[in-house]
């Protein structure tokens, strides 16, 4: 049909691709933009959520501790306090409650709407609480743990808010709020425990136990904030936490440790409180912070969308003045890439030797590797990260690969299929492949043995080398069993039966199933490296 027209028209649509493309491209890239402005939106209310819930978690926390030291004392100390505790603990309750009501719980998110129906039907039953607290009727082990299920839900719905924003800018400032919370709030528990202590004058094991924990407990979350925390941030916590009150706080921390309990309850009970204040002052300067940045970054956004729009326009505009140029650049080529070991086996010296319908039927051994929980992790990087991820980690993986003799086929998003000639090629790889292990990334490899044909098919103008077996179905069933079973290197009863050295290595016999797809049950083993090779 091009062959009829004119040159003017090949021209013209030859230019009408690109132009499309382009096109598509600007409305993905507006949408973007749009989406960005949402995050801003969605971001500011998720400000605003995460002050009135460490508002009430604030409140929670020194109820919790004053009724420690009251059941502690047997009613002899913290009862005036605890009254009024108690009434800013309704009025913080009824500030998250005004709130929500203006805004719609769906929007939050699923997980921040069932914590919170959870949070208030605990809450329904704080007057009764507090009750058998004024009667002594309840523990200390069941108060504290009353509060901190509901002190915990809340952190948890500040953690799923901060983790709801994807926009990088903000990831680690949430991240330093978000432990600065989890901190305080095992400053809290600690408050409480040493506040019952203190009033008892008695420490019993399981308690100072508990205090440690805290203690420790503490200094991970205050590591990791810093860690994150920007420079702002962390001159807002210097700026509020004073040299002095932490000596003092220590002082009486350190005779804990020592189990020297010759301070009055009322004295710890204000110097940590003192001590959590600050905590409370340093997370609100922080959710000021994001609220102002946000604010800030959807006007910017709007901007950017407005100014996007006249470049976007000024391209397409610039792409028909150059469209000569363009066409010069992008004459189409054949996209034909087969590996080299496809070729050898084909019995190919060149890829212009390949021909559409070439194949061969051989007995290989298939190889399927995965990554554990890829999506969940992708989630928290951006795309620039994910695509680094990938390729930093097949770069690690195709060189174990190669050298023990096997070639990969293809790559289906972060999982690699390989093919090998002999089993204990394919084994010694998937246990090199196993020890690459790093930070939070886990890989499930499973093997199986069996006929295929590989081939090329397609057609003239896109050729494409392909394996087509049950075979290598099976070995990606067996690959997801990986994860059932929790193990990192699964293979079936055919490639078992396929090494030459099957006692190199440490075999186990797993199970006989059934898997999808197949009407026979086979036999799956784990394989590890045996330590005494």
């Amino acid at each position: 049909m091009l062959k009829n027209l004119k040159t003017s028209n090949k021209l013209a649509f030859i230019v009408a691709i690109p132009m499309i493309g382009l096109i598509f491209f600007t409305v993905n890239l507006t949408l973007e933009k749009l989406k960005i402005v949402n995050e801003m939106n969605l971001l500011h209310k998720l400000s605003e959520f995460a002050i009135k819930s460490n508002s009430l978690v604030h409140e929670l926390q020194k109820e919790r501790g004053l009724s420690a030291g009251f059941i502690g004392s047997k009613e002899m100390e913290f009862s005036n306090e605890l009254q009024s505790q108690r009434v800013q603990t309704n009025i913080a309750l009824k500030k998250l409650k005004t709130f929500l009501k203006n805004v719609s719980v769906e929007y939050l998110g699923y997980e921040i709407k069932n914590n919170l129906a959870r949070i208030f039907a605990a809450l329904n039953i704080i007057e009764a609480k507090r009750n058998l607290v004024d009667s002594l009727n309840i523990s200390l082990e069941k108060e504290l743990l009353y509060y901190s299920d509901i002190i915990d839900l809340l952190l948890a719905n500040i953690n799923y808010s901060s983790m709801s924003i994807i926009q990088t800018k903000f990831s680690n400032q949430i991240r330093a709020y978000v432990n600065l919370l989890y901190a305080k709030e095992k400053a809290g528990i600690e408050r409480a425990t040493l506040n019952h202590v203190l009033s008892r004058d008695y420490f019993s094991s399981n308690l100072y136990n508990q205090f440690i924990s805290l203690v420790e407990a503490q200094n991970i979350y205050l590591g990791k904030f810093f860690f994150s925390a920007t420079t702002r941030q962390k001159k807002h916590y210097h700026d509020f936490m004073s040299e002095e009150l932490i000596k003092k706080f220590e002082v009486i921390r350190q005779a804990a440790r020592n189990y020297q309990l010759n301070k009055e309850a009322t004295d710890w009970w204000e110097i940590a409180t003192a001590r959590i204040e600050q905590f409370e002052k340093i997370g609100e300067q922080l959710s000021y912070d994001l609220k102002v940045s946000a604010s800030t970054l959807k006007k910017n956004a709007q901007f950017k969308f407005i100014l996007y729009l006249i470049i976007t326009g000024s391209m397409i505009l610039l792409t028909l003045f150059y469209n000569r140029l363009i066409l010069k650049e992008t004459e189409q080529a054949y996209a034909r890439f087969v590996p080299n070991e496809f070729l050898r086996l084909l019995n190919k010296r060149h890829i212009l030797d390949t021909q559409l319908g070439n194949y061969k039927e051989m007995e290989m051994t298939i190889l399927f590797s995965d990554i554990r929980s890829f999506t969940a992790l992708s989630e928290k990087m951006s795309p620039q990260e994910n695509f680094d991820f990938l390729n930093a980690y097949l770069k690690k993986m195709e060189p174990i690969i190669r050298k023990h003799n096997g070639f990969i086929d293809k790559y289906i998003g972060d999982a690699i299929m390989a093919l090998f000639i002999r089993a204990d090629d394919a084994i010694n790889a998937a246990i090199e492949m196993s020890k690459i292990q790093h930070q939070e990334i886990e890989t499930g490899i499973g093997i199986n043995t069996g006929k295929l044909m590989l081939g090329i098919i397609g057609e003239k103008n896109r050729l494409q080398c392909t394996v087509i077996s049950d075979a290598v179905n099976l070995a990606s069933r067996v690959e997801s069993l990986t994860k059932s079973y929790k193990m990192s290197l699964i293979i079936t009863q055919n490639t078992l039966n396929n090494l030459t050295k099957p006692n190199y290595y440490a075999i186990q016999f797993i199970d006989n199933l059934q898997v999808k797809g197949r009407e026979e049950k086979i036999n799956i083993f784990e394989v590890k490296e045996k330590t005494d090779n």
